[in-house]
């Protein structure tokens, strides 16, 4: 990444260091199926959904998105609300305390 980065860092670099695991979920009924990518870095967790090009899924609309994580502690969260991808914003991401909440 460079400086100016999505946490306010001031470092002219950071390592994007990780593992990382796809989890393939198929749904032979309907020929279907999608991918979750998780990313466990040193500081914390990341993860997405991606569908990949298929036959049956030509179009789709994401009505609600009900991911819940139970955390124990006082941990942040930072997240990329869709209103964001949506306008391509460049600004910090949201971020979520518990004991702020």
């Amino acid at each position: 990444m460079k400086p100016g980065n999505r946490f306010g860092e001031k470092k002219k670099e950071i390592r994007n260091h990780y593992n990382e695991l796809a989890v393939t979920l198929y749904q032979p009924m309907n020929d279907r199926s999608i991918v979750i990518r998780f990313r466990l870095f040193n500081d914390g967790l990341g993860f997405r959904y991606e569908f990949p090009q298929q036959k049956s899924l030509n179009y789709f609309v994401i009505k609600e998105e009900h991911s819940q994580f139970g955390m124990n502690g006082d941990h942040i969260a930072f997240w990329i609300p869709v209103t964001m991808i949506r306008r391509n914003m460049t600004t910090p991401f949201p971020a979520y305390q518990k004991s702020e909440g």
